[in-house]
């Protein structure tokens, strides 16, 4: 009704303010409820009484309602798969996988009876590729393996009957594990830089030349120990054993040693040296040694070199 002078009749409230429901609807419900009940009583009356007492007879309401519900039930039967039993006919095996495999996401597994062709259909139908060609790489960004490695991978991937999803997880997987151990070495090597900075302070690049042309003699001598060596080449231990080693190469005239440079030596290390051996009249330089006669020339370079 539209507003104006006579506006439509609230309804009737209790002392309080509460609405009450209208009379008519509430004695309607409850003569509508009456009946509900005489019926399903007139209709449990009506079975044998061993049936009367059972549980989900309690809500029927009579015969049409019994039907009904029946009916329902039926169709709901006749849309459902009955999973065939050990002894049932073969005609309703294959019925019941036709049906089976209209389901999306279903697959059927290949029994221990199953051919080659059922077992490469049942391979397919789970993202197995026909060959170890056809898996397509999704190489993460930043990632670019060995072409050798991934045509290895593809093939154990084939053998497992991995899927070209699952292979390209595993691919993933793999490129964290690399990045996660260049993260790792990169940060050993800067420990390791740290450690020798401590130790040998401004005369650490000198140090490290000299280690790195003593490992280059060391390769050059034993060239199947490469591996190894490069393997140890950024342990600080390592370095400067090698660092020791270069120096008393460098000291001996080794030939290798020679574009070492101040290596291993300030230029008050080099003065001490050439003190040390020209205060000593028995010093191997004074009798011809080549070695010391290189290294005296060494150490004169340290000093001439740094303007003193």
């Amino acid at each position: 009704m539209s507003e104006g002078i006579i506006s439509e009749p609230a309804a009737p409230t209790e002392p309080g303010g509460v609405v009450q429901e209208p009379v008519g609807q509430a004695i309607t419900q409850a003569i509508d409820d009456q009946k509900t009940s005489e019926a399903s009583k007139v209709f449990l009356d009506s079975l044998p009484e061993a049936l009367r007492g059972h549980e989900s007879l309690k809500t029927v309401k009579g015969a049409a309602d019994l039907a009904t519900q029946f009916i329902n039930q039926q169709s709901l039967i006749g849309n459902s798969l009955r999973i065939p039993g050990e002894d049932s006919a073969e005609e309703q095996r294959n019925a019941f996988y036709s049906k089976l495999s209209e389901v999306p996401g279903v697959v059927r597994l290949p029994g221990e009876d199953a051919d080659d062709s059922q077992r490469r259909e049942f391979l397919s139908k789970i993202g197995v590729p026909a060959t170890a060609n056809e898996y397509k790489l999704e190489a993460p960004e930043g990632y670019t393996p060995d072409p050798e490695y991934i045509q290895n991978a593809t093939q154990k991937a084939h053998e497992l009957n991995l899927s070209n999803k699952q292979f390209n997880e595993f691919i993933k997987m793999e490129a964290e594990a690399e990045k996660a151990a260049q993260i790792a070495q990169q940060e050993y090597i800067e420990s390791a830089k740290n450690t020798l900075k401590s130790i040998w302070s401004n005369d650490y690049d000198n140090r490290v030349a000299g280690a790195t042309n003593a490992m280059r003699v060391y390769r050059e001598e034993m060239p199947e120990f490469a591996a190894e060596l490069d393997a140890v080449s950024s342990n600080p231990l390592f370095v400067k054993i090698l660092s020791d080693l270069g120096q008393q190469l460098q000291e001996r005239g080794h030939a290798g040693m020679q574009s070492a440079g101040n290596y291993g030596l300030t230029v008050e290390d080099a003065k001490l040296k050439i003190s040390e051996i020209m205060s000593n009249p028995d010093h191997p330089y004074f009798k011809g040694d080549q070695e010391q006669i290189s290294y005296m020339l060494k150490l004169n370079e340290i000093v001439a070199g740094s303007g003193e």
